[in-house]
C-alpha cells in the first residue's frame, strides 16, 4: 500500500516539474509529509528470523512429519500467560487450514507445526517476535507478551 502511494507522489511531482521548479518542490514536501504521516498508521509485524519456538510434546504422533509445503489441519488453542484464552479453534466448524511456508499465519505457527507428525500434541510458548509483536492482536493479546499455544496436527497432506 506505501508502494502505491508512493507511486502515485512519484506521477504527481512530475506533472509538478513540468510546470516549474518551485510547484515540484512544494509537490515533493507534501508527498513526504503524506507518506511520513501514513507510515505510522500502517499495521507492521516485523518478525525475527532467528527467535526460537519452545515447545513440548503432550502427545506423540504417527506417520511422516509436517514440513514447508505440506498442507496442515491443526486445532489450537492460543492463551496469555494470565491464562486468558484468546482464540480457540476448537470452537470453529472446521480446523484451520494452511501451507507451511506460504505466509498466511503468523512465523511462529508456521515454525510450531514444523517436524509435527498426526495426531501429535505440542504446548508451545512464542516469543513477541514470532507473532503479533510490537502491534499486539486486536484488544486480545497486548504488544510485545509472550502467547502461548496447545496445538494438535489433525489433518495433513
Amino acid at each position: 500500500m506505501a508502494a502505491n502511494r508512493f507511486h502515485l507522489c512519484c506521477k504527481v511531482g512530475l506533472i509538478a516539474h513540468q510546470r516549474s521548479r518551485q510547484a515540484f518542490m512544494v509537490v515533493l514536501l507534501v508527498c513526504c509529509l503524506f507518506l511520513t504521516a501514513c507510515e505510522d498508521r500502517e499495521v507492521k509485524i516485523v518478525y525475527n528470523r532467528e527467535a526460537k519456538v519452545h515447545f513440548d510434546v503432550l502427545r506423540a504422533g504417527v506417520g511422516p512429519s509436517a514440513e514447508v509445503g505440506r498442507t496442515v489441519q491443526v486445532r489450537y488453542i492460543g492463551s496469555l500467560a494470565t491464562g486468558e484464552i484468546f482464540m480457540n479453534s476448537y470452537e470453529w466448524d472446521k480446523p484451520h487450514e494452511w501451507t507451511i511456508g506460504d505466509d498466511t499465519v503468523i512465523v511462529g505457527m508456521d515454525r510450531a507445526v514444523t517436524g509435527m507428525k498426526l495426531g501429535e500434541i505440542r504446548s508451545v510458548t512464542l516469543p513477541p517476535e514470532l507473532h503479533w509483536g510490537r502491534v499486539g492482536y486486536a484488544d486480545k493479546i497486548p504488544p510485545n507478551t509472550t502467547v502461548h499455544f496447545k496445538v494438535e496436527l489433525v489433518g495433513m497432506h
